[in-house]
């Protein structure tokens, strides 16, 4: 019996996103270090993209001509994004991110990417023209999922864990950052208390 380390079972889906025609869905298989094109009308994997580190997300451009994979492992935090045009498959572009990036999320315009950067504590911003990080935004205690308001005015982020003391058990609670798109900046941050 082969080693999974080396022949993996397991393709681990860690995160997915649907094509803007709803055609596909790119799934991140991160064990694999691949993306898969799921085809919705045959019910199959059609393609599979490579990539050099794990994969802790993916997003498509509005044309769904390229997928962004953000990617990084215990092994090898330093954050990466893959550009990866749909037509080649393969890696175009590799951009430096934060420590352990993940949740990649498109600016409106589709000139920005937006990161979070997992035990960081803070966001990449990426400039897509130039093909770099343009900023560091401070947030919460470990950012670890990401979302855009429809308007594209604001950037919806929350955390993994309360940056509070365990023993704060009243008050402990996650948050959600309310990041700005237009200056960068955290807005608000609200505290999302159990229920009950």
């Amino acid at each position: 019996d082969l080693s999974t380390s080396e022949y993996p079972k397991y393709l681990s889906p860690a995160d997915l996103v649907a094509s803007p025609d709803g055609k596909y869905i790119y799934v991140a298989l991160q064990q694999m270090k691949q993306v898969a094109q799921f085809d919705c009308a045959s019910n199959s994997v059609v393609k599979y993209f490579s990539v050099p580190n794990e994969p802790t997300g993916v997003t498509v451009s509005k044309d769904g001509e390229t997928i962004y994979v953000t990617c990084a492992s215990d092994r090898w935090p330093s954050g990466l994004v893959c550009v990866i045009p749909i037509s080649s498959g393969k890696v175009t572009k590799r951009i430096a991110a934060g420590h352990y990036a993940r949740s990649p999320v498109l600016s409106s315009d589709g000139k920005k990417l937006y990161t979070c950067n997992w035990l960081g504590n803070d966001l990449s911003v990426i400039d897509l023209d130039a093909g770099k990080e343009k900023k560091r935004i401070k947030v919460v205690r470990e950012p670890y999922a990401a979302a855009i308001t429809p308007d594209g005015a604001t950037l919806v982020v929350t955390n993994s864990l309360p940056d509070q003391k365990a023993i704060d058990s009243l008050t402990l609670a996650g948050k959600v950052s309310l990041v700005s798109t237009s200056n960068e900046e955290v807005d608000t941050v609200i505290p999302i208390f159990p229920v009950g």
